[in-house]
């Protein structure tokens, strides 16, 4: 572009022409021309290109966010959880019916393994039962079951004379002693055999009694001794009560015979003794046979004590006492 000097113009050149432009009078004009111009430059710089339908497609894909989940996609996942929950729940209750079953079966063997156990010993007792009582039939011929009982122990506070391996040895000293009037009677304590010379209602009262022995030239000590019935066959609940009358009276007469022997005041009323003796002969006839001996031996020392008080009916008492004592081991 330049500016002609004799005129008051502008000259432009366009696209290979000249126009002219004056300053001031045609400013209107060339805005205009310039305006057109322009336009036209536009039209011949630019070229408009259409979208491809199928690229816009493929693009519009491409720029999708990654974290869009689309909509296919979603209902064949849909189905697939619906698939799962399908097979899930069947195998679910296979699995609850499968262990019901075996459980119940289990229960069934056990339950038969127990019951048969105890069909094949109807007699057996439990070892937790604190009763020692079994079921035994009736033999008069009635075939009813009658409960009884095995002998409850009793605990004897006895003089002791000596424990010897064989019997032989026993039986030698027993007659070394006979000559003391000292009663002295032999009893099997498992393996060994026990020299009994005598008992007393205490521990302190047995001690005073092998002291009085001791006196005497005659080796003793005191002890404590349980005896308790070994027979299986058992006692029935009305041999069991007898069988405590005996033994109150041997109790007090082991208390009054000590007493007498070692010369010291008796804690037994006569009274209490006396009735306790009329209580066991009030009895009915004892059918057991051990128990009949026990009552025997029983009413034959309440007869020898109150026979005298001397101290030799006080050692045949004892005696009688002390085969009180080897019966009960026999119940």
């Amino acid at each position: 572009m330049k500016k002609d000097e004799n005129t008051n113009k502008i000259v432009v050149k366009f696209n290979g022409g000249e126009k002219y432009i004056f300053s001031e009078d045609n400013e209107a004009v060339l805005s205009m021309d310039e305006t057109a111009a322009a336009s036209e430059s536009a039209e011949e710089s630019f070229d408009w290109i259409l979208p491809d339908p199928a690229g816009s497609d493929d693009k519009t894909k491409s720029s999708l966010s990654p974290y869009v989940v689309k909509t296919k996609k979603t209902k064949d996942t849909g189905k697939l959880k619906g698939f799962k929950k399908i097979t899930f729940i069947p195998s679910m209750w296979i699995s609850i019916l499968l262990a019901v079953v075996v459980g119940t079966s289990l229960g069934f063997i056990v339950l038969k393994t127990v019951t048969g156990q105890d069909m094949a010993e109807p007699g057996a007792v439990p070892a937790s039962t604190p009763s020692n009582s079994v079921p035994l039939k009736d033999e008069s011929g009635g075939g009813t079951a009658l409960g009884v009982s095995n002998a409850p122990a009793l605990k004897a506070f006895v003089v002791q004379g000596g424990i010897y391996s064989k019997e032989k040895a026993a039986q030698s000293v027993r007659d070394s002693l006979s000559d003391t009037g000292v009663p002295v009677k032999i009893t099997q304590l498992e393996d060994k055999y026990v020299l009994l010379l005598g008992v007393a209602e205490s521990m302190e009262a047995a001690k005073s009694l092998a002291v009085y022995m001791k006196g005497q030239n005659i080796d003793s000590f005191w002890k404590e001794i349980s005896f308790s019935g070994t027979s299986k066959k058992g006692l029935t609940s009305k041999e069991i009560q007898y069988l405590k009358d005996l033994t109150a009276v041997y109790q007090m007469l082991s208390e009054k015979t000590a007493s007498s022997i070692i010369d010291t005041e008796s804690s037994i009323k006569g009274e209490k003794l006396k009735s306790g003796i009329e209580k066991v002969e009030k009895h009915s006839a004892i059918e057991n046979k051990n128990l009949a001996q026990m009552e025997k031996a029983i009413k034959e020392a309440s007869s020898l004590y109150l026979s005298s008080t001397d101290t030799a009916s006080q050692y045949k008492t004892q005696s009688k006492l002390l085969d009180f004592l080897g019966l009960y081991s026999n119940l």
